[in-house]
């Protein structure tokens, strides 16, 4: 019999440390950010911060495989149906992404190679693409599209039931630490909420600073004074330290969900 704990609990526990490596992004911006960063510092940066993402993505993508591999082995063992769907939607949810983001590089791909294609010495860009070339390829960004809202509902779906397994695997084994690490999740899931309508703020603020500042100075603006006018508003401090705490909640919750799950014990 395939030890479904195992990949479980491993599952988890890489997703604990996928998350962990993911807080080299905020910590990074801290220290890019601070009143006047040179150009090698936001180079070197952006290149630790970029090469992190990319592997805890990758990372990410591996450690949900298991988890949801594991969940349906769960499920079957213990014949129950909510820990069995959770791991299909897993599944569904990754392929979804996976495709989402491949037939976005291909349409990338081809949009980018008739802007740089040539006619008769002349560049082409995008905005004197012929409306008969964009309706030909009109079709390849709304299957994108759908792909996307397929890979969001099933990530959703994927989230509250796993969310729920988490729960309900902790009542009938009497693990609290599982029911901890679903509470964990959903004070996750508050605060990225949270973030969304901060980011967008910080964002319009930082713009609305900038262009105020070259409409004073009358000439054009350098990295060194943009990151100086962003860095102290007071919606970047709070955008930094909730995507702190999201991570920090996230990180906890999944390696006590690992542990827990390794460690379980058959029902008195």
């Amino acid at each position: 019999m395939i030890p479904y704990k195992s990949v479980l609990g491993i599952g988890y526990i890489l997703l604990g440390v996928a998350t962990a490596i993911q807080l080299i992004l905020p910590i990074t911006l801290s220290y890019v950010y601070p009143f006047k960063p040179n150009i090698t510092q936001l180079t070197t940066a952006s290149i630790g911060a970029a090469g992190a993402g990319v592997f805890s993505l990758i990372l990410f993508a591996f450690a949900l495989i298991l988890v949801s591999i594991g969940w349906i082995i769960f499920g079957r063992s213990a014949n129950d149906n909510l820990w069995t769907v959770t791991g299909i939607v897993g599944i569904l949810f990754i392929a979804f992404s996976i495709a989402t983001l491949a037939s976005l590089i291909y349409s990338l791909t081809l949009l980018s190679s008739m802007a740089i294609h040539k006619t008769a010495g002349a560049a082409h860009n995008i905005t004197n693409i012929s409306p008969t070339v964009m309706a030909k390829y009109l079709p390849l960004f709304i299957e994108v599209y759908i792909l996307a809202i397929l890979a969001i509902v099933f990530g959703a779906t994927f989230t509250i039931n796993q969310i729920s397994s988490l729960w309900t695997a902790g009542s009938k084994f009497r693990a609290v630490s599982l029911k901890a690490s679903a509470i964990l999740q959903i004070l996750s899931i508050v605060v990225s909420i949270l973030l969304i309508p901060i980011f967008i703020s910080t964002f319009f603020a930082s713009a609305s600073s900038i262009l105020n500042y070259q409409a004073l100075t009358g000439g054009s603006i350098n990295i060194k004074s943009a990151a100086s006018i962003v860095y102290p508003l007071g919606l970047a401090s709070t955008l930094y330290w909730l995507m702190l705490l999201s991570n920090v909640l996230s990180m906890a919750s999944y390696f006590i969900a690992g542990a827990a799950i390794l460690t379980l014990k058959p029902k008195a």
